[in-house]
């Protein structure tokens, strides 16, 4: 219908666990050093094992396990143990070195949230650090041990890490307003308060252009439906769908007052019947019937068709009925055509 009323009018991540140990500074990422910088150089395998992964966009990751004893002297420093709690810190190397996700996000600039939010959220995940969006503090009570307080210090590096990811996915504007949030999740929560009404406002300004906009006369009427099309599309950006029917129904209403014939006819064009069942089933079905009584009578008497008994083994071919309204020039109906 659309055509016709435009002819009218002219990672994969790969990891192998038990794979071949490999001594921390052979090829591991930079930012891995050996369990103690004091003592002899260790390999990963005498402590735990070690995990290369690769093959990732091009994008090589390199993270280090392994058990803490707490009088072993100084640690990983991108590993954080906590008495079987242990938070790996992502490091990700490129060919021109290390490389945040968040760098690889389009920096957004205060429109289109979700979809932002999406892929922010996405590449959060693949670095483990999705779930410090929704968690809280650990609670250091008022005589914290060890193992609490190293817990608390891994909490607050992956927090780091994870609210400075999503702030360097952010316009420089918008970085210098969210920078002084405590933690990641008063950052999240802000922004989400913040731009979600957002997003339900645009969603209401586009509605809200879509039953203002009218056709005028003083432009061509090409680019007004081209105008309305725009408006369609944002309509669909903001997810909102809209049948084709409703789509050129909502167009031939719009057209400018002097355009009130043609309205009438492409209205009355629209609801033609198109199939004889639909003829008789809608409200102007007397009239069709009239319509189809006189072109029968018609066909008999200019003897277009001569009856006959149906011979035995012969099957009937039907006929498909047109049905059509002729129209005055103001638009009202003169005559039901089948």
């Amino acid at each position: 219908m659309w055509g016709k009323i435009r002819a009218l009018m002219t990672g994969k991540l790969i990891g192998n666990l038990s794979g071949p140990k490999k001594r921390t500074g052979e090829g591991s990422a930079e930012g891995l050093t050996s369990a103690s910088e004091e003592g002899p150089e260790k390999s990963h395998g005498e402590e735990g094992g070690g995990i290369t992964s690769s093959g990732w966009s091009g994008i090589d990751i390199t993270m280090a396990t392994s058990e803490i004893n707490p009088d072993s002297g100084p640690v990983n420093p991108n590993v954080q143990h906590s008495s079987g709690i242990m938070y790996v810190m992502p490091y990700v190397a490129s060919a021109h070195g290390s490389v945040g996700l968040g760098e690889r996000l389009e920096k957004f600039n205060g429109k289109d949230f979700k979809r932002w939010q999406q892929k922010m959220l996405f590449y959060l995940t693949t670095l483990n650090l999705a779930r410090f969006l929704q968690e809280d503090a650990p609670d250091l009570g008022e005589n914290p041990d060890r193992q609490t307080v190293v817990t608390a210090d891994a909490w607050k590096h992956s927090d780091f890490l994870c609210k400075n990811y999503i702030l360097n996915g952010l316009d420089n504007a918008l970085y210098n307003v969210y920078s002084p949030m405590v933690n990641v999740k008063a950052l999240w929560e802000s922004l989400e308060r913040k731009y979600k009404t957002e997003d339900a406002d645009s969603k209401k300004f586009v509605v809200g252009k879509f039953l203002d906009f009218k056709m005028v006369d003083s432009k061509t009427v090409i680019s007004q439906v081209q105008e309305f099309q725009l408006i369609l599309h944002d309509i669909h950006a903001e997810g909102m769908v809209l049948g084709e029917s409703f789509q050129v129904a909502a167009l031939i209403e719009k057209l400018p007052p002097t355009w009130k014939d043609f309205k009438n006819y492409l209205n009355h064009k629209q609801n033609e019947p198109r199939t004889y069942s639909e003829a008789m089933s809608s409200p102007e079905a007397p009239h069709w019937k009239e319509a189809v009584n006189s072109e029968i009578e018609s066909i008999m008497q200019n003897h277009t068709w001569e009856l006959v008994d149906l011979p035995p083994g012969n099957k009937l071919l039907g006929c498909k009925w047109i049905f059509k309204r002729k129209m005055k020039a103001d638009g009202m109906i003169k005559k039901y055509k089948a």
